[in-house]
């Protein structure tokens, strides 16, 4: 059963699925899929540098918040949405209350696109 997809929408949430499982679902959903790397996702600059190189940003990307809300609406449109897949993340509360705020604006975006924006994070993160 596809439960990350269902009709009570939220663009971000937990999981304990593989990335595996996760790439399978967006394959079905043709959804891009961005595969955010990294062990030690702590500090704001860390967690922009690995969104731009999933993303697949230019280089060097700024790693300020403003730079990043608008990559995350500049993203290609091609698929039905968009679906960003993270390790664990360990930010301050204060960078998980812009991130998410962030997220959420770009969700908004997307949907006013008739498309959808998601973004899953493994479990023991901040963000569930």
């Amino acid at each position: 059963m596809n439960h990350l997809f269902t009709s009570d929408y939220k663009p971000f949430a937990t999981t304990t699925l593989s990335f595996e499982a996760m790439r399978l679902m967006a394959e079905v959903e043709n959804l891009a899929l961005f595969d955010v790397k990294g062990e030690n996702l702590t500090t704001k600059e860390n967690l922009i540098h690995a969104l731009a190189q999933a993303g697949g940003f230019y280089d060097p990307f700024p790693t300020n918040w403003d730079a990043l809300a608008d990559a995350l609406c500049d993203l290609p449109t091609e698929k039905k949405g968009v679906l960003w897949v993270f390790p664990p993340l360990h930010l301050s509360d204060t960078d998980t209350t812009i991130v998410k705020e962030i997220f959420a604006e770009a969700a908004n975006f997307w949907s006013t696109q008739g498309q959808r924006f998601w973004v899953y994070v493994k479990e023991t993160t901040p963000l569930s």
